[in-house]
């Protein structure tokens, strides 16, 4: 069975199974806060024991709080969104009617953590996440 995917260059999105992602239908995106001000961003559901964290993203509540649904991470097959740091890398695509989260950590070019959200939800949870940081 396959544990994950090879991402080694964008254009392989174009090429990748997508029935190695788990559908995604209790998606919610959730924000730790950490003391002192200090916040994680999570993309997590429950149902599938799934969690995508951005580690290196330092105090993401403050960041977007000035957002609007243009800024959000959500690129295309043209043109995925992709982010690395130290021991770990995403791409954020959109197929069709889906969102696909690709996340992995120390393995360069591999993505185990592979999340396959339907559109309407995952851009409901950012809008949900907006207007509650912009009060």
């Amino acid at each position: 069975m396959v544990t994950g995917v090879r991402i080694s260059r964008e254009d392989d999105v174009r090429i990748v199974d997508l029935d190695s992602f788990s559908e995604s239908l209790n998606f919610r995106i959730v924000l730790v806060y950490q003391g002192e001000g200090n916040s994680s961003l999570r993309f997590i559901d429950s149902s599938l024991g799934k969690e995508v964290a951005f580690p290196w993203w330092e105090d993401p509540a403050s960041d977007i709080r000035s957002w609007s649904m243009s800024n959000i991470p959500e690129g295309s097959v043209e043109a995925p969104y992709w982010d690395a740091d130290q021991g770990w890398h995403i791409y954020i695509w959109r197929v069709e009617g889906s969102i696909l989260i690709a996340q992995g950590g120390d393995t360069e070019n591999w993505y185990e953590n592979l999340l396959k959200v339907p559109i309407h939800q995952y851009r409901s949870e950012w809008e949900r996440l907006i207007v509650s940081l912009s009060k």
